[in-house]
């Protein structure tokens, strides 16, 4: 049987996805959710989005598997935007 859920879905005050919350901390978390076409490209409250939290706690793998699943590095950080160009 198969689930379907939304996983773009905000859940927190910081509107961050399950995909945001991972990219900072679960590697594989972060692939099992693109693997289930979850956007790379939503963006939080504070106008990050995966990437520039994979990119913040130098996780390069999960930061390549965003970038391979189209995320989107011009994308504009209140905060991280300076790491993504280091």
């Amino acid at each position: 049987m198969q689930m379907k859920c939304d996983t773009d879905l905000c859940s927190d005050s910081d509107n961050s996805t399950a995909l945001i919350k991972a990219a900072q901390f679960q590697e594989e978390c972060v692939m099992i959710l693109l693997k289930f076409v979850a956007d790379s490209n939503v963006m939080d409250a504070s106008v990050n989005i995966a990437l520039h939290y994979a990119v913040y706690s130098e996780n390069i793998c999960t930061t390549a598997n965003l970038l391979m699943h189209k995320a989107v590095m011009d994308t504009k950080s209140k905060v991280y935007l300076d790491h993504l160009y280091l």
